[in-house]
């Protein structure tokens, strides 16, 4: 036997390890099942379920008016299923064109991620769906919202809509769960099943599994890197299309100024002019110094890809060679970069 003691450690640890690595919860498409026979689970927090539910409530119709008013920055993706490539675009407008599921994740100018959204595309035109995932500040799921349309001339009102609202606790167990329809009688044709993500991370993994590429109508880029700075894709390469234009962007790193210490977040950008196989081979390749305060952009125009830094090191640039040639920021960047046994290449703006 075990001493009691042990025995409750071992309990705690099983029980906190459990709420450490929740599980996706998934739905069938029966929703009027779903309601009826699922199960809506006590909470663990000392605290009244009541309690929790208005502070959740509330807590979520703060980030649907902020939506509404359109006080949050929005980043929005498309699905490609065909070559399973995850696209970010670069223009909002693009959303109402699109004939492919899409995501959208609402931050605040904190940086922290509020809410996601996503919306199949429904070949048939006659409906839409879009699931709505909600985060509390640790990133927890903590309410979870689908909402679907169907127009159907057999109904005497032409169009059926539906909601389904679930409120999460800490531990990810559903506590309510509310269904409102705009037809008693109504149903919608659609039957699959849908998942709730957990967390914003295991959100978030199941974009980013994907290999993500960029795109907008537009050149865009050519004044932003800064969406490229994420330490998640270091020495990664990442694509970005316009309509004429194809780029591939690799994010190095940071590297420090050895005098002036000053940071810079390093970019490198091949870019490449055509459409579809006319894509030409040559093409422009800059290097790019992005300061901490995103106050200062250095741009030089390395004129070949092979020019291009291709890793960061103990605060070194290296460049392709036979011997891997290296540099360092001492006095601060000025209208040329050199790289010893090469060329110096000239600042562009």
């Amino acid at each position: 036997m075990y001493p009691k003691h042990l025995l409750l450690f071992m309990l705690l640890l099983t029980l906190f390890a459990c709420q450490q690595n929740p599980t996706p919860k998934t739905f069938t498409g029966d929703l009027a099942q779903d309601i009826e026979n699922d199960t809506i689970y006590p909470s663990s927090s000392r605290l009244p379920v009541a309690d929790i539910l208005e502070r959740l409530k509330y807590q979520k119709r703060s980030i649907d008016t902020l939506i509404a008013n359109n006080e949050l920055l929005i980043e929005s993706w498309l699905l490609d299923e065909p070559s399973e490539h995850i696209i970010r675009l670069l223009s909002q407008d693009l959303l109402d064109t699109c004939t492919n599921t899409t995501y959208s994740l609402f931050r605040d100018n904190s940086g922290q991620f509020l809410c996601a959204k996503q919306v199949p595309y429904l070949q048939s035109g006659d409906g839409s769906i879009g699931y709505m995932h909600y985060f509390d500040e640790d990133g927890k799921t903590f309410a979870f919202e689908r909402h679907t349309s169907y127009i159907n001339s057999f109904y005497e009102e032409g169009y059926y809509t539906e909601q389904i609202t679930e409120f999460y606790n800490e531990d990810f167990n559903r506590i309510e769960r509310e269904k409102v329809v705009s037809l008693e009688k109504g149903e919608h044709p659609w039957n699959q099943s849908y998942e709730v993500a957990p967390n914003l991370s295991y959100y978030l993994n199941n974009i980013t599994q994907h290999n993500e590429v960029f795109f907008s109508p537009q050149d865009q880029i050519v004044n932003d890197y800064s969406k490229f700075v994420d330490s998640r894709f270091v020495n990664k390469k990442r694509n970005y299309h316009s309509l004429y234009i194809e780029h591939e962007i690799t994010y190095l790193g940071q590297i420090q100024g050895v005098e002036e210490k000053i940071s810079y977040s390093v970019v490198t950008d091949f870019s490449k002019i055509g459409i579809g196989d006319s894509i030409s081979k040559k093409g422009q390749s800059k290097l790019i110094f992005i300061s901490s305060s995103k106050e200062r952009i250095y741009k030089y125009d390395m004129l070949m890809p092979d020019n291009l830094p291709y890793r960061i090191e103990n605060n070194f640039l290296y460049f392709q060679g036979v011997n891997s040639t290296k540099i360092e920021i001492k006095n601060g960047l000025n209208s040329f970069v050199c790289i010893p046994n090469k060329e110096c290449f000239e600042l562009i703006h």
